[in-house]
């Protein structure tokens, strides 16, 4: 493990200051579903608790009563079999401190599936000495921790200099990880041009279809599929998921009804 202190690196993003404190990496070979060993870093040991825990009610304390989403027990075990039939791999951790004194850790991690290499952050704030999940809807500082989360860490490695500062708009665009797919996309159009061949589509429409797909535009593929031919664009994408053996289209079901 490596360990960077950076008393005076401050990232400025939305009028706040966050001063990052240290930075652990190196973390790769750590299995979150291996009890909490002794000699932990204490944000390991968060880490393990967090997404190996014993029960549903203790991950549920890991939220303040105004923050719980409202997930279910049958929500908490299908994203406990998802982590658990994956590879989690976690790249680092990060303890900053904003300019009112609260302070943050960030767990950056990988969830690798057999088509995606996800990167995630699960992002804490300590209230009354304990580590409690961040809120999207109740915590402005949400959003700018988890682009601080996702950035490099050689890139944050360089702000080390004391009184370094940098803007988090200067940083994000061209230093944050992103998912990596692991399937090729030519290939798996042949599939696809054989399910729109079937549904009538003209020749010249599949040269555009694939232009879209292989520049990673699937969606916008599928809308100009269903306008041009009148089709239901959600069941298109539901029967493309089936096609291909795994989810490519993220959708919320209702919207088909709305």
């Amino acid at each position: 493990m490596n360990s960077v202190t950076l008393s005076q690196t401050v990232i400025e993003s939305n009028g706040y200051r966050f001063t990052l404190e240290e930075i652990n990496s190196g973390l790769q070979h750590i299995d979150f579903t291996v009890p909490v060993q002794s000699n932990d870093d204490p944000l390991v040991k968060l880490y393990k608790q967090y997404f190996n825990p014993a029960s549903f009610s203790v991950y549920r304390s890991f939220f303040l009563p105004g923050d719980w989403g409202g997930f279910t027990q049958a929500d908490f075990d299908s994203w406990q079999s998802h982590i658990h039939n994956n590879q989690m791999i976690l790249d680092k951790t990060m303890l900053l401190r904003d300019h009112f004194g609260n302070a943050y850790a960030i767990c950056q991690y990988r969830l690798s599936t057999r088509e995606y290499e996800i990167p995630g952050t699960a992002i804490f704030k300590k209230i009354n000495r304990e580590w409690k999940h961040i809120s999207f809807m109740n915590d402005e500082q949400a959003s700018d921790l988890k682009k601080i989360g996702l950035l490099e860490d050689d890139y944050l490695k360089q702000l080390q200099v004391d009184g370094s500062s940098i803007q988090m708009r200067e940083a994000a665009s061209v230093e944050s990880k992103k998912a990596i797919e692991k399937f090729d996309r030519d290939q798996l159009f042949i599939s696809v041009r054989g399910y729109l061949s079937d549904l009538g589509v003209s020749t010249a429409d599949l040269e555009i279809a694939e232009y879209f797909f292989t520049r990673k535009a699937e969606v916008e593929m599928v809308k100009y599929i269903a306008e041009a031919y009148h089709l239901d664009p959600y069941d298109m994408m539901k029967e493309l998921n089936t096609l291909l053996g795994f989810t490519l289209y993220k959708y919320v079901q209702t919207a088909k009804t709305n």
